[in-house]
């Protein structure tokens, strides 16, 4: 303790000693001198931000505290944005039950940084909103508190900036709150359209809210709001409400009107997005039962294409095509073509890995090359924008061909346990998972289980009208009935 208290005197800037000091203290059976003694040296180093963070840090460990902390904290934001300040303060609110302040803290702020008439942004405000949002972003708990809140805002007479809804929509839809994403998404759309914040915002606006649509499965609505757009958008490209038009109206079978508005897609397309619009018309004359003339287009494409990325996206639709046609030679000699330039390619992996399972063919090979896609998905994840995050799951469909593959190759219980993962698993209501596991309970003699997994397969499908033409849905159906009467 004498050591470091000299060393203390020369007041180094970051926490590290602070805390080798109150660990000594602890040991020493000292701990009422900790609080007092860390106060007397952020008073005499009061530009120390790591000290002062300390500081308000251990105050909110004590409920006596908790107004001390959040002044520290608050005079540090005072001195301008700081996030570990935010993130603190964040939490101690979440411990007071006062997440609205929050909310209020963060509108506050971006209403001040982008206002709505024409005055002077405020830089300040600006560069404190983003700390907030950096912090809310990285915060589960604190979004699933914010995001009803938000939407008792919108709806009553208090309101909230344009730009804190449509952030709160990001997180809404983020978190699979789609209803409520809609909602704020919707919400922004009913702001006049000549504010300056929200032409800048629009394109952004209306792409958020007819995701979130095609997440529900509200298809009709997808169809209605890109119309609207197409009529009133001023600042949005209209190849986004095409492209939209286009891929609905194939999902609900109205090809003639799909074929249309990937044309008048295609003619808006500049070079950067020109291929997915060819890439798109293939996909829909494939749906249409056109195939041979969709495969000749992607041919075309494969003969003209330069661009590595470019081949990749055409070898893609194209082995998605075949295996549709169920022409899996040449669906797995495309993937094979693809895992030649693109040997970090985990999606081809597993798609490769779960054609061969399919058909019961080479299963060693399928199942080292599914075991790859999960590892390499995991680390590009890793390596990712969001390392750390709830986002760093595995990927369920990934899971799902991993069990399937155990279970083509007699491991039931191993398959069982990876598909009940995969069942958990963000994007885990996939009917083909369930359909899997039903076949896997089958084999272990349980049929009730077997028929409670397939029957949830059969409505998983039935959400989307298109899919129940699919042959997978006509075998679960034909297997339920066999199970139900054999």
């Amino acid at each position: 303790m004498a050591v470091l208290d000299e060393y203390l005197k020369t007041q180094p800037p970051e926490a590290e000693p602070y805390r080798l000091r109150i660990a000594i203290l602890i040991d020493l059976g000292r701990e009422d001198e900790i609080i007092p003694s860390l106060k007397t040296y952020a008073d005499q180093d009061n530009r120390n931000v790591a000290l002062r963070l300390l500081l308000a840090e251990l105050y909110s460990k004590k409920s006596n505290d908790w107004n001390k902390a959040q002044e520290e904290y608050n005079a540090l934001l005072r001195e301008g944005p700081n996030a570990e300040a935010y993130h603190g303060l964040f939490e101690l609110l979440k411990k007071k039950g006062r997440a609205e302040e929050v909310l209020s803290m963060l509108d506050r702020a971006v209403a001040a940084a982008k206002p709505r008439d024409k005055s002077q942004a405020n830089l300040s405000e600006a560069a404190h909103a983003r700390a907030m949002m950096l912090v809310i972003g990285q915060d589960p708990e604190l979004i699933g508190q914010l995001i009803p809140l938000g939407v008792t805002r919108t709806r009553g007479a208090l309101g909230l900036d344009l730009l804190t809804r449509q952030f709160l929509a990001v997180l809404a839809a983020r978190t699979k709150q789609l209803p409520a994403a809609e909602s704020f998404y919707r919400s922004c759309l009913e702001e006049p359209h000549d504010l300056p914040a929200f032409l800048p915002q629009e394109q952004e606006i209306y792409s958020g809210l007819l995701r979130v649509l095609r997440l529900q499965g509200k298809h009709q609505e997808v169809v209605e709001t890109c119309k609207a757009g197409l009529a009133k958008a001023q600042a949005a490209n209209r190849l986004l409400f095409h492209t939209f038009l286009a891929e609905t109206y194939s999902f609900l079978g109205q090809i003639d009107e799909a074929l249309s508005e990937a044309d008048q897609a295609l003619q808006l397309a500049d070079d950067k997005s020109r291929l997915d619009c060819q890439l798109r018309r293939a996909r829909i004359l494939a749906e249409a039962n056109q195939r041979a003339k969709a495969i000749h287009e992607c041919q075309v494409l494969l003969k003209d294409g330069t661009k590595p990325e470019d081949v990749h996206a055409i070898r893609l639709t194209l082995y998605g095509i075949y295996s549709t046609a169920h022409e899996n030679d040449k669906a797995e000699e495309q993937l094979r073509r693809i895992l030649q330039d693109f040997p970090d390619d985990a999606g081809a992996h597993n798609d490769l890995g779960y054609l061969m399972a399919d058909q019961g063919k080479n299963l060693p090979e399928a199942e080292e090359l599914i075991r790859q896609a999960i590892e390499l998905d995991r680390q590009q994840k890793h390596q990712g924008a969001n390392a750390g995050s709830e986002d760093e799951q595995d990927n369920a469909a990934f899971v799902d061909s991993l069990g399937w593959v155990l279970f083509r190759r007699g491991r039931v219980q191993e398959a069982l346990h990876e598909l009940l993962r995969a069942t958990t698993l963000p994007e885990g209501d996939d009917p083909v998972i369930w359909d899997h596991l039903g076949d896997v309970y089958l084999r272990q003699g349980e049929s009730a289980k077997a028929r409670d997994s397939w029957s949830k397969a059969i409505s998983l499908y039935e959400k989307e009208r298109r899919r129940k033409l699919d042959d997978q849905y006509k075998e679960l159906k034909h297997k339920l009935t066999l199970l139900q009467n054999p």
